[in-house]
């Protein structure tokens, strides 16, 4: 392969293994001079080319140019339960999800960027932990919850199906969904 495999670790260490040079190095995550220790629980690489790293201690943009980390601030809520578990991009937004349910974010740059969160609670669902994300080819957002799996349908500004034991599921644990694109 000609790209790097990236990941992140538990003690808040970005790593990448170039191919090419058969060699690992390791990004300390650092912020304002700190080393931050948290969990890093997802990674995406956007259609815009920024580098997302989501932490238990909040989210990040990594600059690959100059190996830097700039912290991104979402809302002053975030700062009280910053656990960011889970990221994906659809065709308009970066989905984010949180221990407090889905956010959203839209606009060019980290400066600029509109949050828009709150989904649960204005479709009385009882905030809960985001788990996974997938963005459908067709546009819908797939959520999978620690206590339920919710669809967010192409087009729509809020969750138009929401899913648990009690709607059919075999668990109410959904860590992970993919969809076949043959």
């Amino acid at each position: 392969p000609d790209s790097n495999l990236w990941f992140g670790n538990a003690t808040g260490d970005l790593i990448c293994y170039n191919w090419k040079l058969k060699s690992y190095h390791t990004y300390p995550l650092m912020h304002a001079g700190k080393k931050i220790n948290a969990n890093i629980t997802a990674l995406m690489f956007d259609r815009a080319h920024r580098f997302w790293i989501c932490t238990s201690s909040g989210l990040f943009l990594f600059d690959q140019k100059n190996h830097t980390f700039k912290s991104v601030f979402l809302s002053k809520e975030m700062a009280n339960e910053p656990y960011i578990s889970a990221i994906c991009e659809d065709k308009q937004y970066v989905w984010l999800g949180t221990n407090r349910g889905l956010m959203r974010l839209s606009g060019s740059s980290p400066d600029s960027w509109e949050v828009v969160d709150g989904y649960e609670q204005r479709n009385n669902i009882q905030p809960r932990r985001v788990l996974s994300w997938l963005a459908g080819k067709d546009g819908t957002v797939y959520i999978g919850y620690a206590n339920g799996f919710g669809v967010i349908s192409t087009g729509e500004e809020h969750i138009s199906s929401f899913y648990t034991a009690k709607d059919g599921l075999c668990n109410d644990h959904v860590s992970c969904n993919a969809e076949e694109q043959y």
